[in-house]
């Protein structure tokens, strides 16, 4: 038997917003802890919140890889985590865990900063760099430096739209931007 908790019921209230290719990214995003409140208490409307509390506390935890102790950490590496407009796409639970595991991270924007910080690695998360691809081809300096710190052999990790801005140009419509061009694409 699976016990029945409640059932959130459809609601204009319950939607997210949306704009060009999929979510408001957190960035962005208005009155986020409004919004998520006013989930909260649908929920807490049509849920029985102790009920699903006692049923978690009876669950098994999963036997699985979860890393629980990487041990000691000689040295505090710094990533550089580029945070701006063009990226925002970010999960938490990532930056939660490069932290928990010893990482000190160090924001950036690639749209304002002329140079990178001084940094052990970067990580360049998704986001919309088509939006902005202007002020990204801009930023000249910004873009030398990336190409600069990958061509000496630092490690860079990327995605989506941080992918994009590593490549030679970002095409949109019309309109061609010259990105890092470490990536030939």
């Amino acid at each position: 038997d699976i016990p029945v908790v409640g059932a959130v019921h459809s609601s204009g209230q319950l939607g997210l917003v949306e704009r060009h290719l999929g979510l408001m990214p957190s960035n962005e995003a208005r009155a986020p802890d409004k919004h998520i409140q006013d989930i909260g208490n649908i929920v807490l409307e049509q849920v029985d919140v102790e009920l699903l509390q006692q049923l978690a506390m009876r669950a098994r935890m999963p036997v699985g890889s979860i890393i629980d102790n990487v041990g000691s950490v000689a040295v505090r590496l710094k990533i550089g985590v580029a945070r701006d407009v063009a990226f925002g796409f970010y999960y938490a639970d990532d930056l939660e865990a490069l932290e928990r595991y010893g990482a000190e991270l160090v924001y950036f924007s690639p749209v304002a900063d002329r140079v990178l910080p001084d940094v052990d690695g970067i990580f360049i998360g998704g986001g919309f760099p088509e939006t902005s691809m202007e002020m990204l081809e801009a930023n000249v300096g910004m873009r030398q430096a990336m190409a600069g710190y990958i061509e000496r052999g630092y490690p860079v990790y990327a995605e989506c739209g941080g992918l994009m801005y590593l490549c030679r140009n970002i095409i949109w419509g019309s309109r061609v931007c010259a990105m890092v061009g470490v990536i030939d694409a």
